[in-house]
């Protein structure tokens, strides 16, 4: 777990502006699971996967590009959705009655063609879920209804791209990349707190207290703390999709699968793990998911 790395962005002197804390990750690295804690906390009721009324909600609105965008959007012109989301992201924090606006994506931290995606002036501060590769590779290919080698292949793909109803998409490009753009980015004008999906299985109590910190809560109320650690424990999360099925949910039969780490060592081949071990060696080795088959 990192601390963040600057200061937030001065906009202007006497200026007032809602801006987004973003919630991040590459898919399948614990962005669902943080979310539904944050809405337990918050509203200290009982877990809902589908419920609208989410306090860290999709940046991919489809209602919001209606409204910005006088082109509808389709699978042919999809690139319009890079150019005209600054604007739709204005919108989206307009129509939030929010101070902040907590936002989950699945963007890398990337320009494309010059259009920030996650424009630094809407930005108050941003939080970084990390997750070993070799933990992804299995539940990214389930997610996506293709072959573990497909999505080992996509992860280690520059310009990969992860698609959702055909014309609006997420920018993912490599995990390397993706990890590389948000976590060590020294660029960035706002603050990014980074954690590891296994902290959180590990040491619940002091990994989700660094992530409400970094949404914006200075004090912690005891009682909601517990009560959301509880509500969004995998069991619960399990027990609701079987329930109540989620919306979220891909190609795969269960959105919430096994929620372990080092599972991959079961399930990955071995040439699996050296083509995930040789891909993201460097930066595996800068968050201490040590490769085994590569040592160079």
């Amino acid at each position: 777990m990192s601390e963040p790395k600057a200061k937030p962005e001065t906009v202007g002197e006497g200026l007032s502006l809602r801006r987004i804390r973003w919630l991040a990750s590459y898919p399948k690295s614990g962005n669902t699971w943080v979310r539904m804690f944050i809405n337990a906390y918050c509203s200290h009721y009982p877990v809902n996967l589908n419920t609208a009324f989410q306090f860290v909600s999709t940046d991919l609105p489809e209602n919001v590009f209606a409204m910005t965008c006088a082109t509808v959007l389709t699978e042919e012109n999809c690139r319009l959705q890079f150019y005209v989301r600054p604007a739709m992201l204005i919108n989206a924090i307009q129509l939030c009655r929010c101070k902040e606006v907590g936002l989950k994506t699945h963007h890398g931290c990337y320009d494309v063609d010059g259009m920030p995606l996650i424009p630094p002036r809407l930005t108050v501060a941003a939080l970084y879920i990390v997750r070993d590769p070799r933990d992804i590779a299995g539940s990214f290919a389930e997610h996506i209804g293709k072959p573990v080698d497909h999505a080992i292949e996509l992860m280690g793909t520059d310009m990969a791209s992860l698609n959702r109803d055909g014309h609006l998409c997420h920018m993912l490009g490599s995990w390397s990349s993706h990890v590389t753009s948000w976590a060590v980015n020294e660029s960035t004008s706002y603050p990014t707190t980074v954690v590891r999906y296994e902290d959180m299985l590990a040491e619940p109590d002091k990994t989700f207290r660094a992530i409400l910190h970094a949404f914006g809560f200075k004090e912690i109320d005891e009682q909601r703390f517990a009560y959301a650690l509880e509500q969004s424990s995998f069991a619960v999360l399990r027990q609701a999709e079987a329930r109540d099925g989620f919306r979220e949910l891909a190609n795969g039969e269960r959105f919430f699968r096994h929620g372990q780490a080092g599972r991959w060592r079961e399930t990955l081949t071995g040439a699996q793990i050296e083509r995930i071990e040789t891909d993201h060696g460097a930066v595996m080795r800068r968050f201490e998911y040590n490769p085994e088959c590569v040592l160079a």
